[in-house]
């Protein structure tokens, strides 16, 4: 599988999504995409422009929120406006894709943005240096273990990811994405 980058923020599109996207399909990877949320900028925009640069397709996997303050704005108004706008933005994309969004984060971002506020939703923690548990975030569906992978056909660093259940699972989940599309 791929999560591969197709938005941020409001106006910002990966130039390479495209080309990515399809090749990812051509190779037989399962594919999601993902959306580096800001936090300056209002959620509702936010999902438009990423249902925009799909083409409303998200692929066979669930779209994901990728919620993290590192690369992000500095000029937020609190943490609790971050909240609102978030759920604003995955209101619209679940409603748009017809499955419940994903939510990547970095351990910070859980730490002072996600956790007790967005239960229910899938997880997708980072966590590159601490083994993951459950005690630390909950269930989770992705977990991102390493950030310097390297993967055929792939020039550059690759983030590496593992799914937690069995292969009959990530069967499911993907004929999930197929059927939302």
């Amino acid at each position: 599988f791929a999560f591969i980058k197709a938005s941020e923020g409001a106006d910002h599109r990966d130039r390479e999504f495209g080309r990515n996207w399809d090749a990812a399909r051509q190779a037989g990877v399962a594919r999601g995409a993902y959306h580096f949320f800001t936090f300056c900028t209002p959620g509702a925009a936010q999902a438009e422009n990423f249902i925009s640069a799909v083409d409303g397709s998200f692929g066979e996997l669930p779209p994901v929120a990728d919620v993290e303050f590192a690369g992000n704005c500095r000029q937020w108004e609190s943490i609790d406006r971050i909240r609102q706008e978030l759920r604003s933005f995955l209101a619209r994309l679940e409603e748009s894709a017809h499955v419940r969004p994903i939510l990547y984060f970095t351990a910070d971002a859980h730490a002072r943005i996600l956790e007790g506020h967005f239960d229910g939703y899938p997880i997708w923690p980072r966590s590159v240096l601490l083994p993951l548990s459950e005690s630390r975030f909950g269930s989770w569906l992705f977990w991102q273990f390493a950030d310097n992978g390297r993967v055929s056909g792939i020039d550059t660093l690759v983030d590496l990811n593992v799914f937690r259940s069995a292969r009959v699972d990530f069967d499911s989940l993907v004929a999930s994405g197929r059927a939302a599309d």
